[in-house]
């Protein structure tokens, strides 16, 4: 039975956890699931992607620099993978690291849509920035999500 997947990360611009989502992306895809990445800001894609693998890039984002524009790029983010997620209906959405395992279970919460995160960091480097408010937030998309994916044990 074919599934529908989607895989959701920052950009495919380089990195090791990029590495990993194009490879698994392109594994799924190659043993007959529908697969989609779905990139939240435009790159230059470094990673090999099969023909099959359809990549979507939501916002191209300018200038990062300024304040109003990145309030707008992330609300223009946010409405644009909700918007997605909502019209192609994936059986499951896979997102990578923890900025994009928010929006992602943010928006798969708020359409009832089952989500897996993956962390790729220590959620020590990861949240110490984060309020507690902030940090509340983050523990409730990831206690809601079918699965957290971590890379070591230690991580738990």
């Amino acid at each position: 039975m074919q599934r529908k997947l989607f895989f959701v990360t920052r950009n495919l611009s380089g990195g090791g956890a990029e590495r990993v989502i194009s490879n698994l992306a392109n594994y799924f895809s190659t043993n007959g699931d529908d697969v989609t990445l779905v990139c939240l800001d435009q790159a230059e894609i470094k990673y090999p992607i099969a023909p099959s693998v359809k990549v979507k890039s939501l916002v191209n984002r300018k200038d990062k620099q300024n304040v109003f524009l990145r309030c707008y790029y992330a609300l223009m983010t946010f409405v644009k993978l909700l918007q997605i997620i909502r019209k192609e209906k994936p059986d499951l959405t896979i997102s990578f690291i923890t900025s994009v395992n928010v929006w992602t279970g943010l928006c798969c919460l708020l359409l009832n849509k089952d989500y897996i995160v993956s962390e790729r960091t220590s959620p020590n480097f990861s949240m110490r920035e984060l309020s507690k408010l902030s940090k509340w937030i983050v523990f409730n998309i990831y206690r809601k999500a079918k699965f957290v994916v971590l890379p070591s044990k230690r991580m738990l």
